[in-house]
Order: C-alpha cells, then structure tokens, then sequence
C-alpha cells in the first residue's frame, strides 16, 4: 500500500514563509518604533527579505509577484511585507482550487 501526501512540498514551505511573515506582523504590531523597521537596519532588511520571498513564492504559483521594494522607512517596510503577505496568500488560495488535470 502506498500513501500519499496531498500537500505539496512547496505548499509546506509556503505554510512556513507564511508563519514567518505573520510572526514578524505581529511583533511589528506591537511595537511603536516604527522607524526600527526602517531598511538602514538590520530588522528592517529582514523584513524586506521576507517580503521578497513571499513575491518569488507568490510568482512560482503562478502570481505576478511585481517588484520587492529594496528600501524604504519603517512604515513602508511593513506595508510591502503585508501586502506581500497578501499577494502570497491569494496566490496560495489560488493554487489550492486550481483543477488538476484528469489522468487517463
């Protein structure tokens, strides 16, 4: 007997991406630093790391992924990692009611 899993490997690793960035959403949101994710810092960079992740994942399931943002202040950061947490999130929603081809 042979079992199956029916999530994909890449749908594990988006399940991953998507714990991470809603982790970091929600230190962010607890903070009123907003400056502290700017991108001259090193929290900052991490979180447009993390938002272009999300795009290229976003693209490889078939989204446009757009343009990750490369610089910017605090509050800029943070809306380009949510909005890249959306784009990932529709691309995944997406991919989940795409039909699969019948096999014959």
């Amino acid at each position: 007997m042979t079992t199956t899993s029916l999530l994909s490997p890449s749908a594990s690793r988006t399940d991953d991406l998507r714990a991470q960035i809603d982790d970091a959403l929600s230190a962010a949101a607890q903070d009123d630093a907003v400056e502290r994710w700017s991108s001259h810092t090193s929290a900052g960079r991490r979180l447009l790391s993390l938002a272009a992740q999300a795009r290229r994942a976003a693209a490889a399931l078939g989204a446009d992924g757009g343009v990750p943002l490369v610089a910017g202040p605090g509050i800029v950061v943070l809306r380009e990692l949510a909005a890249a947490a959306h784009l990932l999130d529709e691309a995944a929603a997406g991919a989940g009611s795409r039909q699969l081809p019948e096999v014959a």
